[in-house]
């Protein structure tokens, strides 16, 4: 009777410990703020994405549209990881030029008070010229711990843009639909966090530049 007392409560302290494990044990996932350390499940990494969904319009791109690599990157502007990402970013795009495609779509956060209107702002911008677009992205990146709603107005000024026509449309949210449209078409992707890169229509790990160099060389290699 001991003996059987004995196995049962051995039972029963093995299955407690599968179900607390299973319990705990966190699902793969990309984090919310996008951290460099997130996990991809294999798989989003071996699927190809929706074209359609994943350029959009591909209105905000560097490079070749006939490169044979493209690099897609879904951010959110107040996104600290984001901020270094885009850094690398630019390493890679001036050491690659025309080589590859960068393709740039929004994906604010709710969780970030700003980001929306920080969005915003560099479509205002581009509205005034392509590279305008790319000016304000990176003012906005670089000054991103110190972000209030009049920086973007004071960006815009320093950028050379109309700031009159840039306040109004500001004020207008004229633009408010084109980073919600891609908002959209990131979440129709399962883009679950910010930054979330693709190659070639297959998402990577937001990983260092020497990672991304490795992985952008075995596309032009193949």
């Amino acid at each position: 009777m001991r003996a059987f007392i004995g196995i049962v409560t051995i039972l029963t302290v093995l299955v407690g410990g599968v179900m607390i494990f299973a319990k705990d044990k966190p699902a793969p996932q990309t984090a919310i703020d996008g951290t460099s350390d997130a996990i991809a499940s294999s798989d989003k990494k071996d699927k190809v994405a929706d074209q359609a969904l994943l350029l959009g319009d591909a209105r905000h791109s560097l490079g070749s549209s006939n490169a044979k690599v493209t690099l897609v990157e879904f951010s959110d502007f107040q996104c600290p990881y984001c901020k270094i990402t885009t850094e690398t970013l630019k390493k890679v795009t001036d050491h690659y030029g025309d080589k590859i495609r960068f393709v740039f779509r929004h994906y604010p956060l709710k969780s970030h008070p700003l980001a929306q209107m920080a969005a915003e702002a560099t479509e205002a911008a581009s509205a005034q010229g392509a590279d305008k677009f790319w000016e304000m992205y990176y003012k906005i990146f670089e000054n991103q711990k110190n972000l209030t709603e009049a920086s973007f107005a004071q960006f815009a000024n320093e950028i050379g843009l109309d700031v009159e026509r840039f306040k109004s449309e500001m004020k207008q949210e004229k633009y408010a639909s084109l980073p919600q449209k891609d908002l959209k078409d990131g979440e129709a992707l399962q883009v679950s966090g910010t930054p979330t890169l693709y190659l070639n229509g297959r998402e990577i790990k937001a990983s260092s530049y020497e990672d991304i160099v490795a992985q952008i060389e075995a596309e032009l290699n193949k």
